[in-house]
């Protein structure tokens, strides 16, 4: 103590050593993990993490609403709605730079909403829905007038024939010749009725003109049905999770199955920038699948990382498969399951 008065009046300057701030741990982005239809109907958003701010905003043609999350990841996600209001709703990928999340909600009529945003912070948006018209109210048929009853013809009466002159005495008269019956005449024959028109190609024909589009989508498809092991593997990377050493070996097998696929085939145009993704997600699943089989203990960050990007490009292929009308119908079953 009286060392410190003694510096404190002899002017030296007292050295105070400043401490430094702690750097903050970066925040952990969050993910969607469930999307619900509840009665009402109610859409619950579910995520691992706090949720931003919603922006929400309405379509037409077909109805819908959606909701964009800035700064929150997703892999692709189909759920049945009620059928009344709800068909479906979805959630994919819908931005990297900047990553945004897109949640569309398909609608069976227009519908007004209102968000609770009470539990943002735990991770959990609920968006209420009310269709604007009486839901199974039936529309109204305008009444049909009743066509007129077609006028009976006329009933004419034959005219009574003479009555014969008298005959003189001793002679009879003819017999009056029998009346010739009425000629009908034959209605007219009606026009034959036009030949209905024929019905439009389906779009499984129109797309059956296109070869190289029909061999490329064939392909991919074979290719894509036999990764499920590959993206099991990739989730539990992702989450930080060890895998044992037959597993990686299986999702080796499926990635090299993939990345053959892919090399052989010629994409048409449009199916250019899928293709790309789906390179690119052989990419990141060989350098996850190195990291994590090298790791003896816990399972690297870059290895998650990579991981998280490969199954983040998968969902984003996927999202366009589902967007092109030529890859709809035969990617169904698997984009649902996805």
């Amino acid at each position: 103590m009286r060392f410190l008065v003694v510096m404190l009046l002899s002017g030296a300057p007292a050295v105070v050593s400043a401490q430094t701030p702690a750097t903050p741990a970066p925040a952990k982005i969050a993910s969607i993990s469930g999307v619900a239809v509840a009665p009402g109907p109610v859409v619950t958003i579910t995520a691992t993490g706090p949720l931003p701010t919603p922006r929400v905003g309405v379509l037409q043609g077909p109805d819908r609403i959606y909701v964009d999350l800035a700064g929150v990841s997703t892999r692709t996600v189909k759920r049945t709605g009620d059928g009344a209001v709800v068909t479906t709703v979805r959630a994919a990928q819908h931005g990297i730079d900047p990553l945004v999340t897109r949640i569309v909600i398909d609608l069976t009529q227009p519908c007004s909403y209102s968000v609770n945003k009470l539990q943002q912070a735990e991770g959990r948006l609920e968006i209420s829905l009310t269709p604007k018209s009486p839901v199974g109210a039936p529309a109204a048929v305008p009444a049909r007038a009743a066509a007129p009853a077609p006028a009976s013809p006329a009933r004419v009466s034959a005219p009574a024939p003479a009555s014969a002159p008298a005959s003189p005495a001793g002679i009879s008269a003819p017999a009056p010749a029998p009346a010739s019956p009425a000629r009908v005449s034959a209605p007219a024959s009606r026009a034959p009725a036009p030949a209905p028109a024929p019905a439009p190609a389906s779009r499984a024909r129109k797309n059956s003109s296109d070869p190289a589009m029909r061999r490329y989508l064939a392909k991919l498809k074979s290719a894509l049905d036999t990764v499920e092991t590959l993206r099991d593997v990739l989730n539990d990377i992702d989450q930080g999770h060890n895998v044992p050493p037959e597993r990686l070996s299986s999702a080796r097998l499926e990635l090299a199955h993939l990345q053959a696929a892919l090399n052989s085939a010629h994409p048409p145009s449009k199916f250019e920038e899928v293709d790309g993704l789906l390179k690119s997600v052989g990419a990141f699943a060989s350098t996850a699948l190195d990291l994590a089989s090298k790791s003896t203990g816990e399972v690297p960050k870059n290895a998650s990382s990579a991981a998280a990007g490969a199954l983040m490009m998968l969902d984003r292929a996927l999202a366009q498969l589902d967007q092109n009308d030529s890859a709809k119908d035969q990617f169904a079953a698997l984009l649902v399951g996805w």
